[in-house]
């Protein structure tokens, strides 16, 4: 759930702006339902890594509750003798950051697992680069196990961390979001 003083604050500044809020859109809550609705959710707190391109969502989460979130562009300096960007230690750099962050805001409270969005056959080589170079247990989970696709879809559906938090916002439509 969101703190209500930030959902006041959102709604007092739309009401004097004489408009209605209906909903926030709440990216890092629908990443964290789409997590719940196809991993067993560990007791503790979570950070779920979202990679679409460059763009890379970082959310940690825990029960019922999205805890810290950002958003940022994973850049790197490119290996003058590679022909190809390595994303392992900008997206390493990343959840560092985040974690140190997250830490710094929420004291008291731990990350227990990493869970990047991601196919069974994608970023692989990512989820072994966090593990390697993090203490905490990192696995991967696919958002579309969450929803039924028809047959050639789900042959041709790549990128699939890109599409975590739509997948988790339309699972959740019907049921209440924390601001609602």
């Amino acid at each position: 759930a969101l703190q209500q003083d930030v959902i006041q604050r959102y709604r007092g500044t739309v009401r004097a702006a004489q408009l209605e809020l209906t909903r926030l859109g709440l990216r890092p809550y629908a990443t964290w339902r789409a997590y719940r609705q196809v991993a067993v959710v560990p007791a503790g707190a979570v950070l779920i890594v979202s990679l679409a391109g460059e763009s890379l969502e970082l959310t940690v989460a825990q029960g019922e509750t999205v805890l810290f979130s950002r958003a940022t562009l994973l850049r790197g300096v490119l290996d003058s003798k590679a022909e190809t960007f390595d994303p392992a230690p900008a997206l390493l750099g990343e959840v560092r950051r985040t974690l140190a962050a997250f830490t710094n805001q929420m004291p008291g409270t731990a990350v227990e697992r990493i869970a990047l969005a991601a196919g069974r056959d994608e970023h692989q080589s990512l989820s072994e680069a966090l593990a390697a170079g993090l203490s905490i247990p990192v696995d991967r989970f696919d958002p579309f196990a969450a929803i039924e696709l028809g047959r050639e879809l789900t042959q041709t559906a790549g990128d699939r961390g890109a599409f975590a938090a739509a997948i988790g916002a339309a699972i959740a439509i019907n049921e209440p979001w924390p601001i609602d």
